[in-house]
C-alpha cells in the first residue's frame, strides 16, 4: 500500500522547517508514501501530477488530496522559484485592495522585499487578464468539481481516499487584484447559491471518501490566540505540532478501518484570524 499526497504548502516537505515531525512525516514512518505536494501551488498544479500518476494507484493505495486555492495558477512567466512568493503576495487570499495597498506599498519596507513579484503581475496583467476573462465564473466553482471528481473516482476505482480544502470560497470572494478592477467582473456570481453547493460536498463522506469541512487555512489562524506571520515562521507546513498529530492520528486510524472524528486544536473562531501570509 501506498499513500500519494497531493497540495500545497500544508503538506510540502521541502518547507519543513523543524525538527519536530509532521502528518507526513509520521506516516512516512509507518507507511510507504508518495509525496507531490508543493508549496503555493494551486489545483491546476496538483491535478496535473495526479494524472500523470493516476495509472499507478491501485486499488489498497490511499489518496490524501488537499485543494488550494483555484486562484492559484500556474502562468507561463512564473518557475519554481517564484510561484510561491508571487501567489500569496499578488492573490492576496482574504485581502482587500486597503488593507494590501497598505501592507505591501505603503511599508517601505515590505514593499522593497515584494517588489520583483508585484512587478511581475504589473508586467504580465494582459495575460491574467485574459486567463480571468477566459475561465470566469469557472473558477468559483472549480473546486466542487474537483471534490465530485475525486469523491467518483474513490468509489469507482475502490481507493480510499481524503480531501482537504486549503481556504473556503471566500479565498476568490476578496482576493485581491492590486487595483486591476477588470479581472473582478469575471467573478461575479451568486454568493448564496455557490455557499449551497460547498454545504452539499459535506453529504459526500463515506466509507471510502472522506471531505473535511474545515478549511486548513482556518486551523491555522484559529490555534492560536494571537497570530502572526512571524508566528507561522515558526511552524511546519502552518500547522502546530499538536495539529500535526491529530491530522496523523486521524489519517492512521481511518487508513485502517478505525472510526475516528476529526477535531483539530483550535481557540478562537474563524473570524478573528488573519491570513496565515501576513
Amino acid at each position: 500500500m501506498t499513500i500519494y499526497i497531493f497540495g500545497d504548502s500544508f503538506a510540502d516537505l521541502n518547507i519543513k522547517k523543524f525538527v519536530s515531525d509532521t502528518w507526513y512525516t509520521k506516516l512516512a514512518s509507518t507507511y510507504d508514501v508518495k509525496n507531490y505536494a508543493k508549496a503555493g501551488t494551486g489545483p491546476i498544479y496538483s491535478f496535473n501530477i495526479f494524472y500523470d500518476v493516476m495509472q499507478d494507484i491501485m486499488q489498497d493505495d490511499i489518496i490524501v488530496f488537499i485543494l488550494s486555492s483555484p486562484i492559484r495558477i500556474p502562468f507561463s512567466f512564473l518557475d519554481d522559484e517564484n510561484v510561491q512568493m508571487f501567489s500569496s503576495v499578488v492573490f492576496g487570499d482574504n485581502r482587500d485592495k486597503e488593507e494590501f495597498k497598505q501592507i505591501f506599498f505603503d511599508d517601505d519596507v515590505r514593499y522593497k522585499k515584494n517588489k520583483f513579484y508585484i512587478d511581475l503581475f504589473l508586467k504580465n496583467q494582459e495575460k491574467i487578464i485574459e486567463y480571468f476573462s477566459a475561465r470566469g465564473k469557472e473558477i468559483i466553482f472549480e473546486n466542487i468539481k474537483n471534490i465530485l471528481f475525486l469523491k467518483y473516482y474513490s468509489k469507482i476505482n475502490n481507493i480510499k481516499t481524503f480531501c482537504f480544502l486549503s481556504y473556503d470560497i471566500s479565498s476568490i470572494w476578496n482576493f485581491t487584484d492590486l487595483g486591476c478592477d477588470e479581472l473582478t467582473k469575471y467573478l461575479i456570481y451568486d454568493k448564496d447559491f455557490s455557499e449551497k453547493l460547498y454545504e452539499m460536498t459535506l453529504e459526500l463522506t463515506d466509507d471510502l471518501f472522506y471531505f473535511h469541512h474545515e478549511p486548513l487555512g482556518k486551523v491555522s489562524f484559529c490555534q492560536h490566540e494571537n497570530d502572526s506571520f512571524e508566528r507561522d515562521n515558526l511552524l511546519n507546513n502552518h500547522l502546530t505540532e499538536k495539529n500535526h498529530n491529530i491530522l496523523y492520528d486521524f489519517l492512521d486510524k481511518k487508513i485502517n478501518d478505525v472510526k475516528h472524528q476529526l477535531k483539530f486544536s483550535v481557540v478562537k473562531s474563524a473570524t478573528e484570524g488573519n491570513f496565515i501570509y501576513v
